[in-house]
């Protein structure tokens, strides 16, 4: 047993090696790492992040573009959502699975494709309906500021003047507004108390749109009238629309296959 102890001993001794001294281990301190070049190259060593948050905004916004934007106007008088998604369903195309779908990827992905959706989109809205309570009750108000094109249809006449607190922010936040309407007759074309009644609102709710959408906005308008014609328009928005034909326009004029 002593031979063992001894032995052991002994074999232990020669394995320790002494304590480095105070210059032993400030000469051999590595010298500091140089990071920027270390850290480039671990991250040219790493594969390419995926995801589809991991595309650039603006590549983010062509692809919500492309599923939710439509070239039709949207019936404002029915749901927001369920009228759009109706729409997009029915259309055909290599994108057709994915257009509702995307919506429920996130609330990240959510929040910036509705942007897309009511900012892009034109929303259609007879002014002489309901002065405005379906667009109250279909849309929330984030949806409704997020309203960027407007399509207003007058054919007859609401005895209500706009509802200023709900048509005013809409109108000023527009970057682009069509409006289809048939003139009145004037005054001295109708003794009708009804017409004179139609007339004395249409000038109401045309001096009201003026006077609320942005200074630079150019107005579309669908009046009847071709158009080298001169129209009521003038009066309204002088040197600030342009003509264009609808479908609206092609059945309140009989234009078309309405003839």
């Amino acid at each position: 047993m002593a031979i063992f102890q001894k032995s052991f001993s002994s074999k232990h001794k020669h394995k320790q090696k002494p304590s480095p001294t105070l210059q032993e281990v400030s000469c051999s301190t590595p010298k500091p790492l140089r990071l920027t070049e270390s850290l480039a190259e671990i991250l040219s060593s790493m594969p390419n992040p995926t995801g589809f948050l991991r595309l650039p905004a603006e590549l983010r916004n062509e692809i919500y573009h492309y599923c939710l934007v439509q070239d039709t106007f949207n019936d404002a008088c029915f749901s927001s959502r369920g009228l759009i998604y109706s729409n997009l369903l029915n259309r055909s195309g290599p994108c057709s699975d994915l257009e509702t779908n995307l919506l429920l990827v996130s609330k990240q992905v959510r929040e910036e494709a509705y942007g897309i959706m009511y900012s892009k989109n034109t929303f259609r809205y007879p002014f002489d309906y309901d002065n405005g309570l379906r667009l109250r009750t279909n849309f929330t108000p984030a949806e409704i500021g997020r309203i960027r094109k407007l399509c207003i249809v007058i054919e007859g006449y609401d005895a209500a003047l706009p509802d200023m607190e709900l048509w005013s922010p809409i109108l000023a936040q527009l970057n682009r507004l069509i409006i289809v309407a048939r003139e009145p007759l004037d005054y001295t074309l109708s003794r009708g108390e009804k017409e004179v009644a139609r007339r004395i609102w249409f000038d109401t709710v045309m001096t009201f749109i003026s006077a609320h959408i942005p200074d630079s906005l150019v107005v579309d308008v669908d009046d009847g009238h071709g158009e080298e014609e001169r129209s009521w328009i003038e009066l309204y928005f002088p040197g600030r629309y342009r003509k264009m034909e609808t479908i609206d326009g092609d059945l309140i004029f009989n234009r078309g296959e309405w003839a």
